[in-house]
């Protein structure tokens, strides 16, 4: 797992620590302040991330039991530029090409200026939204704004013959968290483990991001305190509707626990967004990313196996009779692909 998956998964491990833990804290090991973010923000509490020392040379690595020193790769730096500086080299080009390509110079209207921003801005997965007039009140609100009716909360469910372990959650939060921990006891009411997990995030979404990297620690195999059942191959699905942390959530889940995002596109609203007004009278919308998860995409998270979304079964049908998950085409595709893999791993550990 690479050094950016490791730090996840620490993420997820600290979130499980009352917030009191990091009030005053200091890395013992590494010496780095814990930082906490504003309560402007509003956004969760959680370790800075160490810095990383220089490679100045190539370390070794020793077998046990044996003299024999492999050298480790050498940590080369990206010398690329940032994403930033394309926009200065494309407003050169354009200045240089202006007068040869008519196109270029002809004036344009509100709604393409919009357009052709936010093309940009898109392409290069900022997560900003901009508005050549002031946003719609609906838009402008976005995710400040998720509605406080609780969701409801499903227990683990066996689907698919028996064979695999099915967990819906519509908001990752403080009581999906304590909900699904109870379900350690679910370990001894299985008599063989599941092939594998589906996590259906469809329906999901919230402004809680450390409540759901405390759902995240759940699934870790690295967390002595998770479910057995839990630490299996897992199918994340997402869709239109999945946004807020529950983005955040599946986005880890992939990164952190090498799960399958399988659905479609998610709603491309992780992070709340702060509005600003610019000198030319448009407003844009910038997505607020903690300093913890500030390589985490603003943009909609895109599954590896695309397929629809919906419509989403309901737990009570789901749960009435065997079968019920072939009326899903997005639940039967991640049971179909989670028991092949098992078939695979079993035939290849012969």
């Amino acid at each position: 797992m690479n050094k950016r998956g490791k730090y996840i998964i620490s993420l997820a491990l600290a979130a499980m620590l009352p917030l009191s833990a990091f009030s005053q804290a200091k890395g013992e090991e590494t010496g780095t302040d814990v930082q906490m973010l504003s309560p402007e923000e509003s956004s969760p509490a959680l370790p800075s991330l160490p810095p990383q020392p220089e490679q100045t040379s190539k370390p070794e690595t020793t077998i046990p039991g044996d003299k024999t020193s492999i050298p480790e790769p050498a940590i080369v730096e990206n010398s690329a530029p940032p994403q930033k500086d394309i926009i200065s080299s494309l407003s050169e080009l354009v200045a240089l090409a202006g007068n040869r390509i008519p196109a270029l110079s002809r004036p344009v209207s509100p709604q393409e200026e919009e357009k052709i921003i936010n093309e940009i801005l898109s392409s290069m997965n900022s997560g900003i939204k901009y508005y050549s007039l002031r946003p719609p009140e609906a838009e402008e609100k976005g995710l400040n704004d998720i509605q406080d009716e609780k969701p409801q909360i499903y227990p683990p469910l066996m689907i698919a013959s028996n064979k695999i372990m099915y967990i819906r959650i519509d908001r990752p939060d403080e009581e999906s968290y304590k909900e699904l921990k109870k379900e350690s006891d679910y370990d001894s009411l299985i008599k063989n483990p599941p092939a594998g997990l589906i996590i259906d995030l469809r329906n999901a979404s919230g402004n809680d991001i450390r409540a759901a990297l405390k759902n995240l620690s759940l699934f870790l195999s690295e967390n002595q305190e998770a479910p057995k059942t839990f630490k299996t191959h897992a199918a994340v699905l997402i869709g239109s509707k999945t946004k807020g942390s529950a983005e955040v959530l599946a986005a880890m889940l992939e990164l952190s626990c090498h799960a399958i995002v399988i659905g479609n596109p998610s709603a491309g609203t992780p992070f709340k967004m702060k509005q600003e007004k610019l000198s030319n009278g448009a407003y844009v919308e910038i997505p607020l990313i903690p300093d913890e998860l500030r390589d985490a995409s603003p943009a909609p998270l895109k599954p590896a196996v695309e397929t629809e979304a919906y419509p989403q079964i309901s737990y009570e049908v789901l749960s009435s009779k065997n079968g019920a998950e072939l009326k899903d085409k997005c639940i039967s595709r991640a049971a179909d692909l989670l028991i092949s893999l098992d078939a695979l791993r079993k035939k290849m550990n012969k």
